[in-house]
């Protein structure tokens, strides 16, 4: 079930595009080798960024609305 999934994730994230969603570059379908490439985050994951930079409460709104807009581009895919 956990191969499937990834399998999945794999597909879904090779057919998006959308300058708010991490571009997938490619993976590995090798058991126990799975994995899957993204472009480099230079600041980390949003968690991380969150934790340790401190931000208005306006970058914050701007962050959030940049997250849902690739959360509809993704919600898209999915219909």
């Amino acid at each position: 079930e956990d191969y499937q999934n990834f399998l999945y994730e794999i597909s879904m994230m090779s057919n998006l595009r959308h300058p708010n969603i991490l571009t997938f570059l490619g993976g590995s379908l090798e058991p126990p080798n799975l994995c899957f490439v993204t472009e480099y985050a230079q600041r980390g994951s949003l968690h991380q960024v969150l934790k340790t930079t401190q931000l208005t409460w306006l970058q914050r709104l701007n962050m959030a609305l940049d997250a849902a807009k690739g959360l509809v581009c993704h919600i898209s895919f999915l219909l």
